[in-house]
């Protein structure tokens, strides 16, 4: 009765070992699936922060593009003015350039290099 005590007994203990044999792998795998999440973690931090560098830059190009864009257009709006004005300023010379020809078709004075348009001047923009 003694040794069967002590056999079972032994079954116990090697029973428990056994146990804490698997215990012991399963704690090893559990710690190594740690330090992958751990490795995939600062993996994923790292992936972020650039996604998050590469948003900051298309940002700022976009701004850039915006305030071109917003400069073009004022520039554009300028220019407009300016052919405005200009075409004001030369219509004076358009009508009388047609004055002229109108009554005769002659000018008095007609420089050989100058533009049709300009012709009417010519008479004013001779030496007195």
């Amino acid at each position: 009765e003694e040794r069967e005590e002590v056999e079972a007994e032994v079954s116990r203990v090697n029973q428990a070992g056994e146990a804490l044999e698997q215990i012991s792998k399963v704690s090893s795998h559990s710690a190594e699936q740690v330090g992958e999440i751990s490795q995939a973690t600062l993996l994923q931090l790292q992936l972020t922060q650039d996604v998050v560098l590469a948003v900051e830059r298309i940002s700022n190009v976009a701004r850039t593009s915006r305030r071109r864009a917003d400069e073009a257009i004022l520039t554009t709006d300028s220019l407009t003015k300016l052919a405005r004005q200009f075409a004001v300023s030369l219509q004076p010379l358009r009508d009388c350039s047609r004055d002229d020809l109108m009554h005769g078709g002659e000018l008095g004075y007609a420089e050989p290099d100058m533009p049709g348009d300009l012709n009417p001047l010519a008479p004013a923009m001779q030496p007195a």
